[in-house]
Protein backbone atom coordinates (compact mmCIF):
# COMPACT_ATOMS: atom_id res chain seq x y z
CA UNK A 1 0.00 0.00 0.00
CA UNK A 2 2.40 2.43 0.74
CA UNK A 3 4.66 1.75 -2.29
CA UNK A 4 1.75 2.57 -4.47
CA UNK A 5 0.12 5.35 -2.66
CA UNK A 6 1.33 7.99 -4.71
CA UNK A 7 0.04 6.47 -7.76
CA UNK A 8 -3.10 5.89 -6.75
CA UNK A 9 -3.73 9.06 -5.18
CA UNK A 10 -1.91 11.57 -7.42
CA UNK A 11 -1.71 10.05 -10.65
CA UNK A 12 -0.57 14.02 -12.52
CA UNK A 13 2.80 13.39 -10.63
CA UNK A 14 3.68 10.44 -11.96
CA UNK A 15 6.34 10.80 -14.89
CA UNK A 16 7.11 6.90 -15.51
CA UNK A 17 5.23 3.90 -13.97
CA UNK A 18 5.61 2.96 -10.81
CA UNK A 19 6.75 -0.86 -10.01
CA UNK A 20 6.53 -3.06 -7.22
CA UNK A 21 7.90 -6.62 -7.65
CA UNK A 22 6.54 -9.35 -5.36
CA UNK A 23 9.13 -12.70 -4.95
CA UNK A 24 8.08 -16.14 -2.83
CA UNK A 25 7.71 -19.56 -3.04
CA UNK A 26 4.93 -21.18 -4.89
CA UNK A 27 1.21 -20.58 -3.76
CA UNK A 28 2.13 -17.93 -1.66
CA UNK A 29 -0.92 -15.77 -2.98
CA UNK A 30 1.46 -13.49 -5.05
CA UNK A 31 -0.80 -13.36 -8.11
CA UNK A 32 -4.25 -13.67 -6.52
CA UNK A 33 -3.28 -10.65 -4.18
CA UNK A 34 -2.46 -8.67 -7.72
CA UNK A 35 -5.63 -9.45 -9.02
CA UNK A 36 -7.61 -8.48 -5.68
CA UNK A 37 -5.72 -5.33 -5.60
CA UNK A 38 -6.75 -4.24 -8.88
CA UNK A 39 -10.67 -5.40 -7.86
CA UNK A 40 -10.60 -3.38 -5.00
CA UNK A 41 -8.97 -0.26 -6.71
CA UNK A 42 -11.69 -0.49 -9.33
CA UNK A 43 -8.83 -0.89 -12.01
CA UNK A 44 -10.68 -4.36 -13.13
CA UNK A 45 -11.58 -3.00 -16.58
CA UNK A 46 -7.55 -1.50 -16.78
CA UNK A 47 -5.44 -4.48 -15.79
CA UNK A 48 -3.95 -6.38 -18.23
CA UNK A 49 -2.00 -9.58 -17.02
CA UNK A 50 0.88 -10.99 -19.04
CA UNK A 51 2.28 -14.40 -18.47
CA UNK A 52 5.73 -13.92 -19.01
CA UNK A 53 6.47 -17.63 -19.79
CA UNK A 54 4.17 -17.22 -23.21
CA UNK A 55 1.22 -18.36 -22.58
CA UNK A 56 -1.28 -14.79 -21.56
CA UNK A 57 -4.77 -15.63 -20.81
CA UNK A 58 -6.48 -13.79 -23.77
CA UNK A 59 -3.28 -12.78 -25.89
CA UNK A 60 -4.67 -12.98 -29.80
CA UNK A 61 -2.36 -14.44 -32.24
CA UNK A 62 -1.06 -10.43 -32.79
CA UNK A 63 -0.41 -9.74 -29.92
CA UNK A 64 1.29 -12.79 -27.97
CA UNK A 65 4.66 -11.89 -28.52
CA UNK A 66 4.07 -8.02 -27.67
CA UNK A 67 3.22 -6.26 -24.32
CA UNK A 68 2.79 -3.19 -25.81
CA UNK A 69 0.00 -5.06 -28.66
CA UNK A 70 -1.63 -6.16 -25.52
CA UNK A 71 -1.95 -2.93 -24.14
CA UNK A 72 -3.39 -1.23 -26.94
CA UNK A 73 -6.41 -4.41 -27.25
CA UNK A 74 -6.83 -3.31 -23.24
CA UNK A 75 -8.68 -0.44 -21.84
CA UNK A 76 -5.89 1.70 -20.70
CA UNK A 77 -6.26 4.70 -22.59
CA UNK A 78 -2.80 6.12 -23.27
CA UNK A 79 -1.22 8.63 -20.95
CA UNK A 80 -3.96 7.50 -18.42
CA UNK A 81 -2.89 4.95 -15.14
CA UNK A 82 -3.67 1.49 -15.84
CA UNK A 83 -1.87 -1.56 -13.95
CA UNK A 84 0.08 -4.41 -15.50
CA UNK A 85 0.79 -7.80 -13.94
CA UNK A 86 3.64 -9.66 -15.45
CA UNK A 87 3.81 -13.03 -13.72
CA UNK A 88 5.61 -15.71 -13.38
CA UNK A 89 8.54 -13.37 -14.25
CA UNK A 90 11.37 -15.62 -13.76
CA UNK A 91 10.51 -17.29 -16.39
CA UNK A 92 11.62 -14.77 -18.36
CA UNK A 93 15.02 -15.05 -18.50
CA UNK A 94 17.96 -13.84 -20.71
CA UNK A 95 21.24 -15.21 -19.53
CA UNK A 96 21.94 -18.52 -19.11
CA UNK A 97 23.24 -20.16 -16.07
CA UNK A 98 27.02 -19.57 -17.59
CA UNK A 99 25.57 -15.73 -17.74
CA UNK A 100 25.65 -16.14 -21.48
CA UNK A 101 22.71 -13.67 -23.10
CA UNK A 102 19.83 -16.02 -24.74
CA UNK A 103 18.12 -14.88 -27.99
CA UNK A 104 14.69 -14.27 -26.51
CA UNK A 105 11.86 -12.42 -29.00
CA UNK A 106 8.56 -12.39 -27.06
CA UNK A 107 7.70 -9.34 -24.74
CA UNK A 108 11.10 -7.61 -25.15
CA UNK A 109 8.97 -4.30 -25.22
CA UNK A 110 8.88 -4.91 -21.57
CA UNK A 111 12.09 -3.45 -20.71
CA UNK A 112 11.90 -0.23 -22.43
CA UNK A 113 8.28 0.04 -20.78
CA UNK A 114 10.27 -0.52 -17.07
CA UNK A 115 12.52 2.16 -18.21
CA UNK A 116 10.11 5.15 -18.55
CA UNK A 117 7.02 3.94 -20.06
CA UNK A 118 7.10 5.28 -23.04
CA UNK A 119 7.96 2.83 -26.40
CA UNK A 120 7.83 3.31 -29.70
CA UNK A 121 6.00 1.99 -32.63
CA UNK A 122 6.23 -1.23 -33.55
CA UNK A 123 8.89 -0.19 -36.82
CA UNK A 124 7.69 -4.59 -37.78
CA UNK A 125 4.22 -3.56 -38.11
CA UNK A 126 4.55 -0.49 -40.19
CA UNK A 127 6.36 -2.35 -42.70
CA UNK A 128 3.83 -5.20 -42.34
CA UNK A 129 1.28 -2.15 -43.15
CA UNK A 130 3.89 -1.06 -45.81
CA UNK A 131 4.01 -4.31 -47.71
CA UNK A 132 0.41 -5.02 -47.43
CA UNK A 133 -0.37 -1.61 -48.93
CA UNK A 134 1.72 -2.13 -51.81
CA UNK A 135 0.67 -5.79 -52.25
CA UNK A 136 -3.04 -3.85 -52.82
CA UNK A 137 -1.60 -1.25 -55.37
CA UNK A 138 -0.25 -4.06 -56.95
CA UNK A 139 -2.97 -6.16 -57.70
CA UNK A 140 -5.54 -3.06 -58.32
CA UNK A 141 -3.01 -2.38 -61.05
CA UNK A 142 -3.45 -6.19 -62.20
CA UNK A 143 -6.55 -6.03 -62.06
CA UNK A 144 -7.14 -3.19 -64.04
CA UNK A 145 -4.39 -4.06 -66.60
CA UNK A 146 -6.34 -7.60 -66.77
CA UNK A 147 -9.77 -5.51 -67.53
CA UNK A 148 -8.14 -3.36 -70.33
CA UNK A 149 -7.21 -6.19 -72.25
CA UNK A 150 -10.13 -8.30 -72.18
CA UNK A 151 -11.60 -5.03 -73.84
CA UNK A 152 -8.92 -4.74 -76.69
CA UNK A 153 -9.64 -8.72 -77.59
CA UNK A 154 -13.56 -8.28 -78.57
CA UNK A 155 -13.99 -7.60 -82.26
CA UNK A 156 -16.10 -4.56 -81.87
CA UNK A 157 -16.43 -1.19 -80.44
CA UNK A 158 -19.82 -2.02 -79.44
CA UNK A 159 -19.22 -4.83 -77.78
CA UNK A 160 -16.68 -3.16 -75.34
CA UNK A 161 -19.41 -0.55 -75.17
CA UNK A 162 -22.06 -3.33 -73.84
CA UNK A 163 -18.81 -5.33 -71.86
CA UNK A 164 -18.08 -1.59 -69.65
CA UNK A 165 -22.02 -1.33 -68.94
CA UNK A 166 -22.16 -5.08 -67.43
CA UNK A 167 -18.87 -4.76 -65.72
CA UNK A 168 -20.56 -1.10 -64.38
CA UNK A 169 -23.58 -3.20 -63.02
CA UNK A 170 -21.98 -5.59 -60.75
CA UNK A 171 -22.02 -5.29 -56.70
CA UNK A 172 -18.37 -4.27 -55.60
CA UNK A 173 -18.01 -4.65 -51.57
CA UNK A 174 -17.69 -1.59 -50.01
CA UNK A 175 -14.65 -2.60 -48.02
CA UNK A 176 -10.87 -2.17 -49.10
CA UNK A 177 -9.23 -3.89 -46.32
CA UNK A 178 -9.62 -6.70 -43.91
CA UNK A 179 -10.32 -6.45 -40.54
CA UNK A 180 -7.24 -7.63 -39.75
CA UNK A 181 -5.26 -5.29 -41.26
CA UNK A 182 -7.79 -2.33 -40.36
CA UNK A 183 -7.52 -3.29 -36.80
CA UNK A 184 -2.99 -3.46 -37.25
CA UNK A 185 -3.28 0.10 -38.78
CA UNK A 186 -6.22 1.63 -36.03
CA UNK A 187 -3.23 0.16 -33.29
CA UNK A 188 -0.49 1.28 -35.09
CA UNK A 189 -1.24 4.76 -35.84
CA UNK A 190 -3.18 5.20 -32.64
CA UNK A 191 -6.40 6.18 -34.56
CA UNK A 192 -9.87 6.89 -32.91
CA UNK A 193 -12.07 5.59 -36.27
CA UNK A 194 -13.66 2.44 -35.91
CA UNK A 195 -12.36 -0.28 -37.53
CA UNK A 196 -15.58 -0.59 -40.29
CA UNK A 197 -14.39 3.09 -41.31
CA UNK A 198 -11.07 2.11 -42.14
CA UNK A 199 -12.09 -0.60 -43.63
CA UNK A 200 -13.23 1.12 -46.56
CA UNK A 201 -10.47 3.73 -46.86
CA UNK A 202 -8.39 3.11 -50.27
CA UNK A 203 -4.74 2.13 -50.60
CA UNK A 204 -4.10 6.03 -51.69
CA UNK A 205 -6.00 7.42 -48.07
CA UNK A 206 -4.05 4.56 -45.98
CA UNK A 207 -0.61 5.80 -47.49
CA UNK A 208 -1.54 9.69 -46.54
CA UNK A 209 -2.38 8.48 -42.93
CA UNK A 210 1.02 6.46 -42.33
CA UNK A 211 3.20 9.51 -44.13
CA UNK A 212 1.63 11.78 -41.97
CA UNK A 213 1.74 9.46 -38.64
CA UNK A 214 5.77 8.97 -39.74
CA UNK A 215 5.98 12.82 -40.11
CA UNK A 216 4.87 13.59 -36.74
CA UNK A 217 6.87 14.18 -34.22
CA UNK A 218 4.01 14.24 -31.13
CA UNK A 219 2.60 10.78 -32.93
CA UNK A 220 5.58 8.81 -32.42
CA UNK A 221 5.46 6.73 -29.22
CA UNK A 222 2.82 5.51 -27.27
CA UNK A 223 2.65 6.92 -23.40
CA UNK A 224 2.03 4.19 -20.94
CA UNK A 225 4.24 6.38 -17.65
CA UNK A 226 1.81 6.15 -15.70
CA UNK A 227 1.20 2.72 -15.25
CA UNK A 228 1.73 0.73 -12.10
CA UNK A 229 3.54 -2.64 -12.68
CA UNK A 230 3.53 -5.45 -10.44
CA UNK A 231 6.08 -7.93 -11.17
CA UNK A 232 5.75 -11.23 -9.85
CA UNK A 233 7.45 -14.75 -9.61
CA UNK A 234 9.16 -17.48 -7.94
CA UNK A 235 13.26 -17.19 -7.16
CA UNK A 236 13.87 -20.24 -6.33
CA UNK A 237 17.44 -19.49 -6.18
CA UNK A 238 17.10 -17.39 -3.42
CA UNK A 239 15.16 -19.76 -1.25
CA UNK A 240 17.19 -22.73 -2.12
CA UNK A 241 20.30 -21.02 -1.13
CA UNK A 242 18.42 -21.20 2.62
CA UNK A 243 17.45 -24.09 2.34
CA UNK A 244 21.27 -25.74 2.25
CA UNK A 245 21.86 -23.53 5.07
CA UNK A 246 19.04 -24.61 7.29
CA UNK A 247 19.24 -27.93 8.78
CA UNK A 248 15.78 -29.95 8.65
CA UNK A 249 13.95 -26.82 6.99
CA UNK A 250 11.53 -29.87 5.01
CA UNK A 251 9.98 -31.03 8.84
CA UNK A 252 10.62 -27.85 10.78
CA UNK A 253 8.73 -24.75 9.47
CA UNK A 254 9.35 -22.14 11.98
CA UNK A 255 13.01 -22.57 11.46
CA UNK A 256 12.91 -21.88 7.49
CA UNK A 257 10.09 -18.99 8.29
CA UNK A 258 12.65 -17.51 10.32
CA UNK A 259 15.33 -17.74 8.12
CA UNK A 260 13.59 -16.76 5.22
CA UNK A 261 12.43 -12.98 7.10
CA UNK A 262 15.59 -12.00 6.57
CA UNK A 263 16.28 -12.36 2.61
CA UNK A 264 16.39 -8.44 1.24
CA UNK A 265 16.59 -6.69 -1.81
CA UNK A 266 20.02 -7.82 -1.93
CA UNK A 267 19.35 -11.57 -2.13
CA UNK A 268 16.61 -10.63 -5.22
CA UNK A 269 18.99 -8.85 -6.87
CA UNK A 270 22.00 -11.79 -6.28
CA UNK A 271 18.97 -14.20 -7.72
CA UNK A 272 17.88 -11.75 -10.84
CA UNK A 273 21.69 -11.14 -11.81
CA UNK A 274 21.68 -15.02 -12.43
CA UNK A 275 18.69 -14.89 -15.13
CA UNK A 276 19.30 -11.35 -16.22
CA UNK A 277 21.78 -8.77 -17.41
CA UNK A 278 22.37 -6.15 -15.29
CA UNK A 279 21.21 -2.94 -16.87
CA UNK A 280 17.79 -4.91 -16.78
CA UNK A 281 17.52 -6.21 -12.72
CA UNK A 282 18.22 -1.64 -12.15
CA UNK A 283 15.24 -1.20 -14.63
CA UNK A 284 12.91 -3.63 -12.12
CA UNK A 285 13.77 -0.74 -9.46
CA UNK A 286 14.37 -1.69 -5.70
CA UNK A 287 10.69 -1.64 -4.43
CA UNK A 288 11.44 -5.54 -3.76
CA UNK A 289 8.85 -6.87 -1.58
CA UNK A 290 9.73 -10.69 -0.35
CA UNK A 291 7.11 -13.31 0.88
CA UNK A 292 8.42 -15.15 3.58
CA UNK A 293 7.53 -19.21 3.95
CA UNK A 294 4.95 -19.68 5.92
CA UNK A 295 5.37 -20.95 9.86
CA UNK A 296 3.88 -24.36 11.48
CA UNK A 297 0.89 -22.70 12.54
CA UNK A 298 -0.08 -21.59 9.25
CA UNK A 299 0.48 -24.65 7.52
CA UNK A 300 -1.76 -26.03 10.34
CA UNK A 301 -4.23 -23.27 9.13
CA UNK A 302 -4.03 -24.10 5.82
CA UNK A 303 -4.11 -27.82 5.98
CA UNK A 304 -7.38 -27.77 8.26
CA UNK A 305 -8.99 -24.97 6.13
CA UNK A 306 -8.65 -27.57 3.12
CA UNK A 307 -10.38 -30.43 5.31
CA UNK A 308 -13.05 -28.35 6.48
CA UNK A 309 -14.16 -27.29 3.17
CA UNK A 310 -13.89 -31.53 2.12
CA UNK A 311 -16.18 -32.17 5.14
CA UNK A 312 -18.73 -29.56 3.88
CA UNK A 313 -18.84 -31.40 0.87
CA UNK A 314 -19.44 -34.68 2.09
CA UNK A 315 -21.82 -33.46 4.17
CA UNK A 316 -23.63 -31.42 1.41
CA UNK A 317 -23.59 -34.21 -1.01
CA UNK A 318 -23.80 -37.26 1.04
CA UNK A 319 -25.22 -36.24 4.32
CA UNK A 320 -22.20 -37.96 6.11
CA UNK A 321 -20.68 -36.49 9.04
CA UNK A 322 -16.82 -36.87 9.26
CA UNK A 323 -14.64 -35.74 12.19
CA UNK A 324 -10.40 -36.22 11.78
CA UNK A 325 -8.49 -37.34 14.67
CA UNK A 326 -5.41 -34.92 15.67
CA UNK A 327 -3.10 -38.22 14.66
CA UNK A 328 -4.40 -37.77 11.34
CA UNK A 329 -3.87 -33.68 11.45
CA UNK A 330 -0.40 -34.77 12.24
CA UNK A 331 0.44 -37.18 9.89
CA UNK A 332 -1.39 -34.80 6.95
CA UNK A 333 1.23 -32.16 8.00
CA UNK A 334 4.24 -34.47 8.22
CA UNK A 335 3.64 -35.64 4.78
CA UNK A 336 2.65 -32.26 2.54
CA UNK A 337 4.46 -29.88 3.97
CA UNK A 338 7.93 -28.98 2.47
CA UNK A 339 8.42 -25.21 3.35
CA UNK A 340 11.64 -25.07 0.64
CA UNK A 341 9.00 -25.91 -1.77
CA UNK A 342 5.74 -23.57 -1.02
CA UNK A 343 2.18 -24.30 -0.50
CA UNK A 344 1.48 -26.53 -4.02
CA UNK A 345 2.46 -29.92 -2.22
CA UNK A 346 -0.04 -29.19 0.53
CA UNK A 347 -2.56 -28.89 -1.86
CA UNK A 348 -1.52 -31.87 -3.94
CA UNK A 349 -1.26 -34.22 -0.67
Amino acid sequence: INAIRAWYVLPEIIERPVIVCLWGLTGTGKTQLARRLAQLLGFYDRFVEVQMDGFSHGASQASRDSVAAMLADSAIAEGAPGMLLLDEFQRFRTVDKDGKDIAVKRYQDVWALLSDGRLAPSLQTLDRIEMELAYHHYTHAQGQAEAANELLELDSDDERQRERGRRAQRQRSPFHLSAWDARDIQQALKLDAPILDIMRWTPQQVTERLEAFRADPGAWGTDHSRLLVLVTGNLDEMYRGIATRVQDCDTDADVFHGFTQKLSSIDVKRALAKRFRPEQVARLGNQHLVFPSLTRQAYERLIQHACDGLLRGLRQRLGCAVELAPALMRTLYENSVFPAQGTRPVFST
